[in-house]
């Protein structure tokens, strides 16, 4: 014990650092340190952004054992600013999917640890990938120009000038085209032109060809009359011959006539004071005619694209009232077809399985699906966009589209974009509401699109 007391008094320590009592181990002068702990940082999934879209993450939430810390980038791509994590995600036409890795630093503004940890972005690719260059082609109109190119954005070309409507065969070798040289009462011409805009027939015409059509077989064209001579007629271009096939009265208007898909019958619209209408079908030489439906309040002598589901069935719009009608040729009777939104244009689809819809101005663009109609039923896609303008392309599942509103930040994949007043651009989609790719030398400067010729037609 007296020894005991001699080291405790000496200051002697047993072990070297400590003193040794009952087991334990102590210092009689060191004092223990505090524990700093690090900040932890909760694991982050992959975060996937769509190519051209972005948004916040505030990386924050991710912290969950201190209340005042900071956070700063390490390294990758985007910016932290008040522990929030921003990336311009932006359109690359050269990679189709990109990954990156962001590292990043957060310090605890108490005790000044500090911990790192990263994260992944997903950039997937919102195109499907480049169309075929070559197999069909775009034909667009811009002021009295109209001109074509490849649905990948290729070889632009001026195909003809100075006409105003235009409307290609179903084989897709020719163009018909209306003009008026003279008095706009008593003088068209209408010529016809192959893909390279050689002229292959022309004739002149006392009444205006409006809304012209082919027939299935390509070797004629159906154009309505009005004014002076209402009617439809049929050119054939084997012998160059005109043939009226219905004569109207007074000063009314029979257009938009179109032949059914087993060539049979002939349906046209009759307006009569601008308004009022009736949809008529013809046989094919014009000898047994038949009242389907009658209608008011269309725009002045409308365009209603009557169009054929089938032989039995007729499909329109009345821009008026922004609403379409499926109609059975032989009960009389259909359905009428309101989106809750102004239908101004219809599509119907080669295949005639998929009528597109949409408005002049902001309405969304709306697929609905023909057999449902059949059935009495109107099952709609809504493609989430608004179009002005509408083509399908000859296989029935993809689309090239216009609108005035799309916005400048993504004419990379544009198909045509210009930025007059109008703003107009061409784009390409399936109905999927998948965006395709256009190639660089697809971007050029024009003046307008015209409403009245925009189609994709096969070039095989």
């Amino acid at each position: 014990m007296k020894m005991l007391e001699k080291l405790l008094n000496s200051g002697k320590k047993i072990l070297g650092t400590g003193l040794l009592l009952g087991g334990l181990a102590f210092s009689s002068c060191s004092k223990v340190a505090p524990i700093l702990t690090k900040p932890y940082i909760i694991p982050i999934q992959d975060i996937v952004y769509l190519e051209g879209t972005s948004y916040p993450i505030e990386l924050g939430r991710y912290v969950n054992n201190s209340d005042s810390f900071t956070i700063e980038k390490v390294s990758g791509p985007g910016e932290i600013v008040d522990n929030t994590f921003t990336f311009e995600n932006e359109i690359d036409e050269n990679q189709e999917d990109e990954s990156y890795t962001v590292q990043f630093k957060v310090t605890d503004l108490n005790v000044g640890t500090s911990s790192e940890a990263s994260f992944n972005i997903k950039q997937e690719d919102i195109y499907k990938g480049y169309l075929p260059a070559t197999n069909s082609k775009i034909i667009f109109s811009e002021s009295k120009n109209t001109n074509k190119i490849n649905p990948n954005g290729s070889n632009l070309e001026v195909l003809a000038t100075e006409y105003e409507i235009g409307k290609s065969s179903p084989d897709g070798r020719y163009i018909v085209f209306r003009k008026t040289i003279c008095d706009p009462y008593t003088d068209y011409v209408v010529d016809i032109k192959d893909l390279n805009g050689n002229l292959m027939h022309t004739f002149k015409t006392p009444n205006d060809p409006t809304e012209i059509s082919w027939t299935k077989d390509s070797k004629s064209i159906l154009m309505g009359r009005g004014t002076y001579s209402p009617g439809i007629s049929r050119y054939d271009l084997e012998d160059e011959s005109t043939h009226n096939l219905w004569s109207s009265y007074s000063m009314t208007l029979d257009h938009n006539p179109v032949i059914s898909p087993n060539s049979e019958r002939i349906a046209f619209v009759h307006h009569e004071y601008g308004s009022s209408y009736g949809i008529r079908t013809i046989d094919a030489n014009g000898t047994i005619s038949s009242l389907i439906a009658e209608g008011i309040n269309t725009i002045h002598d409308e365009n209603l694209e009557l169009n054929w589901t089938d032989n039995e069935h007729l499909v329109w719009k009345n821009g008026g009232l922004g609403k379409a009608y499926y109609y059975n040729i032989n009960t009389k009777e259909g359905i009428e077809i309101d989106l809750g939104v102004h239908i101004d244009h219809i599509r119907l689809s080669p295949d005639k399985k998929i009528l597109a819809c949409y408005g002049n101005y902001h309405e969304n663009l709306n697929l609905i699906d023909v057999e449902g109609l059949s059935l009495g039923n109107i099952n709609t896609t809504d493609m989430g966009f608004a179009a002005v303008e509408f083509a399908w392309a000859p296989n029935g599942n993809h689309f090239v589209a216009s609108n005035w509103n799309w916005e400048k930040e993504d004419r990379e994949d544009e198909i045509i974009n210009y930025w007059a007043d109008s703003r107009c651009k061409l784009r390409v989609y399936d109905v999927n509401k998948n965006r395709y790719r256009a190639l660089e030398d697809a971007e050029f400067t024009i003046v307008s699109i015209r409403s009245d010729i925009l189609e994709w037609i096969s070039s095989d």
